[in-house]
């Protein structure tokens, strides 16, 4: 009966850090593909000089990734919990940060917009990927099958 006790709490143990590992992975992404809208503040005291920390290839900000994360950064609108009808038709269209409405929207007749936006790492819809061929002087390819890259991992049958 000891050793049934003992394969339970270490098969519980094991799924409760499989479930954890999950859960901060999939918070990583979200805060990779979520911009913070402000500065952090300045520090007020400076710290001993340290070693320069070194950034894996294409993640510091000087990166080409974190520049065109940075110039096509997407905002969209999401609506407070009691909602005017001026945002209704604008939620969930995408703006890239510069040409995204100032809120309130000056059709708002809250008394307080609780109204945010949502940041997102790309301005376009996942969805919405474009295809390179309208850069080859106007030939146009149509796939029957459409877009195939969101379906799956590899194009093998099994």
């Amino acid at each position: 009966m000891n050793d049934l006790l003992w394969a339970i709490l270490g098969t519980s143990i094991g799924l409760a850090a499989l479930v954890l590992y999950r859960l901060w992975r999939q918070r990583a992404l979200d805060a990779a593909d979520s911009l913070p809208t402000a500065r952090a503040p300045a520090r007020t005291r400076t710290a001993p000089a340290a070693a320069p920390q070194v950034q894996p290839a294409g993640r510091g900000p000087g990166s080409l990734k974190h520049k065109l994360a940075r110039r096509f950064h997407g905002i969209s609108l999401k609506p407070g919990r009691q909602a005017c009808p001026a945002i209704q038709g604008l939620t969930g269209q995408r703006y890239l940060s510069a040409e995204a409405p100032a809120l309130p929207l000056p059709g708002c007749d809250q008394q307080k917009c609780q109204c945010v936006y949502s940041h997102h790492g790309d301005r376009r819809d996942p969805e919405e990927r474009r295809t390179g061929w309208g850069t080859f002087g106007g030939f146009t390819l149509t796939l029957s099958e459409g877009n195939r890259r969101g379906k799956g991992r590899d194009r093998r049958g099994s």
